[in-house]
């Protein structure tokens, strides 16, 4: 029997200690390549108890997007 977990990509995110934009990345990249493990449910995403570390720990050939600050353009927006 397999074990499913859902959890939005901010669950995800405390719970693995990893930024949000980089977790998000992971999960897109793995339904991008056909992986059928995981299932889109409203805002969150649905996947068996050890896909989550998986796809967190899988090398990758890309660079997930960095979580930086955005920084403000003129003095204003300071």
């Amino acid at each position: 029997m397999i074990v499913m977990e859902m959890l939005t990509t901010a669950q995800a995110a405390r719970r693995f200690g990893v930024p949000e934009t980089t977790l998000r990345w992971h999960v897109r990249r793995a339904v991008a390549a056909g992986d059928e493990r995981v299932l889109r449910v409203g805002k969150a995403w649905a996947a068996p108890a050890d896909w989550w570390h998986e796809i967190i720990t899988a090398p990758t050939s890309g660079k997930p997007p960095r979580a930086t600050a955005r920084k403000a353009e003129t003095p204003a927006e300071q």
